[in-house]
């Protein structure tokens, strides 16, 4: 059929098949670069940097606790004592640098959160850090006014590996959470390369025809 037609005619069908094969190579070209570049910012800016945010969280947790145990080293009745050339304030002024970039980094992330799963994830977070922040004020105070009895020690030892542990448990999940949302994104993005790979085929496919 395609034989009978005139020879202007199949100039203009060949020629209006180029002319949709190229914009729809084009519009997929387009779609696959916006795409790419949303998904990248999602991955970026929605998902490693509260991810990083929450490791950071959970680093500056575990340093609270090493710099109190720390400071209970400069009790005058710890043979240890000795090895510290250093005030004690040295690992108080920590503590409190410590706190204010974990404050920081809170006030960060909940003003990032525009979902309610995400929201409803960090809110684990923040609920787990009640009881351990009221232990980390007791151990601060009772260095502070050099009380380094025992039994103070032990209520912080205590309290790091039950309150402590369970924010850092909290935190991890949200840090995960972060995680599989980039995991997700790069998996909708290589879905959408692999599209735009077929329909490109399928354009150099028609434009390859007599």
């Amino acid at each position: 059929m395609f034989n009978n037609l005139r020879i202007t005619l199949r100039f203009v069908i060949v020629l209006s098949a180029f002319w949709l094969s190229g914009a729809v190579v084009i519009a997929v070209s387009y779609w696959g670069l916006s795409s790419a570049r949303d998904s990248l910012k999602t991955v970026h800016d929605r998902a490693m940097v509260p991810a990083l945010m929450a490791a950071d969280l959970m680093d500056l947790t575990v340093q609270n606790r090493l710099q109190v145990i720390l400071a209970f080293q400069h009790s005058p009745e710890s043979p240890l004592a000795s090895i510290h050339n250093h005030d004690i304030s040295a690992h108080l002024n920590a503590i409190a640098a410590n706190r204010d970039r974990i404050t920081q980094i809170i006030k960060t992330i909940e003003s990032s959160i525009t979902e309610p799963d995400e929201k409803a994830v960090f809110e684990g977070t923040r609920a787990s850090r009640t009881a351990w922040v009221a232990q980390l004020d007791e151990a601060t105070k009772a260095i502070q006014a050099g009380n380094f009895q025992s039994d103070v020690m032990a209520r912080f030892l205590k309290a790091g590996s039950e309150d402590g542990e369970a924010v850092i448990k909290a935190t991890g999940q949200y840090r995960d959470f972060q995680v599989a949302r980039a995991d997700a994104a790069l998996k909708a993005a290589q879905q959408r390369y692999e599209i735009g790979l077929m329909v490109f085929a399928f354009a150099t496919f028609v434009l390859g025809l007599p």
